[in-house]
């Protein structure tokens, strides 16, 4: 599959008009797949939070890996996605996939997604090498609060992403964060 994702939260198509909203998706690990455009979890709805999920984003082969994005891509009318949360989601690349998204909010053609809140996400991704990987989050869209998130990317701004250790506990393996 050229573009895939491990949980989808959106109608089943884009020719389908289900309204989606109010839902809560916690605690869970997520690991992406090995082909193409890889993503954790995709939001096409509205009022929707996502928090406290760790995503393992290093698989090989991978074009790129985006840990949660947010697209209004629906075409009969579903709402434009609104008021999603995005809080303490952990992403971790060990790979060296050339793209790197931790966050990413797009809106198609005028329709942008709107009043996103996006906060305490951290991000780490130590051998990405290629070429310039994108920030942690992009896109925002209108009304969207963003803060507390790991910052930077590879040739511009901060290095904080690549750089910064986040664990501090030994072996580093997102399978060790087992809930005790």
């Amino acid at each position: 599959n050229k573009n895939s994702w491990v949980v989808q939260i959106a109608p089943a198509s884009r020719a389908q008009n289900n309204w989606i909203y109010d839902v809560l998706f916690e605690r869970n690990f997520i690991i992406l797949g090995t082909s193409g455009s890889q993503v954790g979890i995709i939001i096409t709805a509205s009022d929707v939070t996502a928090r406290n999920n760790l995503i393992d984003m290093s698989p090989t082969g991978a074009l790129s890996a985006s840990g949660i994005v947010v697209v209004n891509e629906n075409t009969v009318g579903v709402p434009t996605p609104n008021n999603n949360k995005i809080y303490n989601n952990t992403m971790y690349n060990s790979g060296a996939a050339p793209d790197y998204f931790g966050i990413w909010i797009e809106g198609i053609g005028t329709t942008d997604v709107t009043n996103s809140v996006i906060k305490n996400n951290l991000g780490y991704a130590p051998n990405i090498t290629d070429r310039t990987f994108s920030p942690f989050i992009r896109g925002v869209g209108a009304g969207t609060v963003v803060n507390n998130n790991s910052t930077g990317s590879y040739n511009g701004g901060t290095d904080q992403v690549r750089l910064t250790n986040p664990f501090l506990t030994t072996p580093l393996s997102p399978a060790s964060f087992t809930p005790s």
